[in-house]
Formats: structure tokens, sequence, C-alpha cells
């Protein structure tokens, strides 16, 4: 059993006669999952739209009482203690889950011509693919694939143009052999992906090298930034004096790439 953070148990805000519930997801293959191992599940509930559901995982919802009833607070507590979270949701990046791979691409099946591995069956809820069906052929179409507008069949930019470089770029970092395979099979369109900016990717501050940083010069584990003239006073008379700001860095922190050369091969990326 697996409960995700963003749907415990709602019981805040109800009228007199809503029932209170609590919402978690099943699994069995958590001791196989190396996403679960990282705390994380790639069972995700939008604020609007269609949800995200790992072929390994069920979503299920546990009703309450209403607050009329004397087991109200009882309810409450149980499923604060017993559905607490285990994981948190996660979408953003190629990983494996168990025995699919999770892929996140858009426009797979909302559109005009859909891609062929939803329609065969080797892609499930149009995220999911079975780690034997995720090859370099399947890479080969995906980067290929055009997606296309229901109105008019215009093809839908982004795709190719935001979308296929993040997924090569995180392909390149998450499973690197099956990258090269794909790059040694099919050069003449990987070639034309050489050498991807990371500007607009966001990364974590500690993986990467030393130097300016948005503003900021990390040296080893600590930021700094001279923040301009603080004014000092001294009896009748008053001087500037330099105010240098210094952060301690740690694991959580994050910034968003705007130049090529304040990344290299050990930064990793949250995209």
């Amino acid at each position: 059993m697996i409960t995700i953070s963003s749907k415990n148990v709602s019981s805040a805000y109800l009228k007199s006669n809503q029932r209170q519930w609590v919402e978690y997801v099943s699994c069995d293959k958590t001791d196989e999952c190396p996403l679960y191992a990282k705390g994380k599940c790639a069972c995700y509930r939008y604020f609007l739209g269609k949800d995200l559901i790992c072929p390994n995982g069920k979503w299920h919802r546990l009703v309450g009482y209403t607050k009329r009833a004397k087991a109200f607070s009882e309810f409450a507590d149980m499923a604060r203690e017993k559905y607490k979270a285990t994981a948190e949701e996660y979408n953003k990046k190629i990983c494996v889950v168990a025995d699919y791979v999770y892929i996140p691409l858009p426009f797979l099946s909302g559109a005009e011509n859909k891609f062929k591995g939803v329609e065969d069956g080797r892609v499930i809820n149009d995220h999911f693919v079975k780690i034997e069906d995720f090859d370099e052929e399947m890479i080969e179409e995906l980067v290929k694939f055009v997606p296309r507008t229901w109105l008019d069949s215009t093809p839908i930019k982004s795709y190719r143009d935001e979308y296929i470089p993040q997924f090569i770029q995180q392909l390149k970092e998450e499973m690197p052999t099956l990258y090269m395979k794909w790059k040694s099979k099919y050069p003449e369109t990987s070639d034309k992906y050489n050498g991807l900016s990371p500007v607009g990717r966001t990364a974590y501050i500690s993986t990467m090298p030393d130097g300016m940083i948005d503003g900021w010069k990390k040296t080893g584990n600590i930021l700094s930034k001279d923040n301009g003239k603080e004014w000092a006073f001294s009896g009748r008379f008053s001087s500037k004096q330099p105010l240098k700001i210094t952060v301690e860095i740690n694991d959580d922190m994050v910034v968003k790439i705007t130049e090529d050369m304040v990344t290299d091969e050990n930064t990793r990326f949250i995209d």
C-alpha cells in the first residue's frame, strides 16, 4: 500500500452532510520499484485533467463519516496514521517503475494521429512502456512521431521543439546505455540532437561546478553574493561598507539554468 501525499484525509471545510474520505494507492511491486525506493510514485493526481496511473498501481477511496457521526474524529485520526504519505507524486522525468518505464511525453494519444505504440498496446495509460518494449526502435519512433491537432491537422511544434529535446537529455542522463544504443543505430536522427543546451532546465546546485550561478558565486558548498552597499553610521558621519551574503548549499537547493557553462557532466537535473 502507498499513500500519495496530496490526497490524504479530507475532513476540513466539509458540510455537515458530507462524508470525509482518504485516497491511497495499492501496489504489489514496491520492492522492485527503483522510483519507490526514492520515496516517489508515478501514480499522479492532476487538479484538472486525466490522472496518471502506473500499471502496477490502483487508486482506492475509503469513505468515512459525516460531522454528525460520533466516529468522525476517530476515522480522521485513524486515516492520518494508517494512510500517512509513504511516497510523493512524481511525473517529471523518465524513470523505471518495476517492470515498466515511465515516459514524460504528451500528445501520444491526444492528437489526430495516435502514436502507434498506444494502438498496438506497447504504451499503457499513454505514458508507461514495458521494459522489454522500450528499446532503441521505440525511441526512434517517439523522436520521429509528429502529433497533429484535431482541428486542422497542423503539426504540434512543441512536441518536436520542446518535449523531444528534453526527453533525449533525460534518456542520456538516466539510461545512458540505451541512449548509446539508439545513437549508434540511428546516427542520422541522433546527430540532430548533439550539443543540446541545458538552458531552461532546473538543476541541483550541489551537483554544479564552482563558478557564477545566477548572480551568486559557488565555492564548494557555499554560495556568496555581494549585495551592494550598506550604510554604517558612526556618530554624525556615515560611510558605505560592502554587504556580503553567504548561504550553505543543501541537497534540495535548485536553480533554473540560464547559461550553458554553469553545468558539466556531473550536474543532476530535476526535469
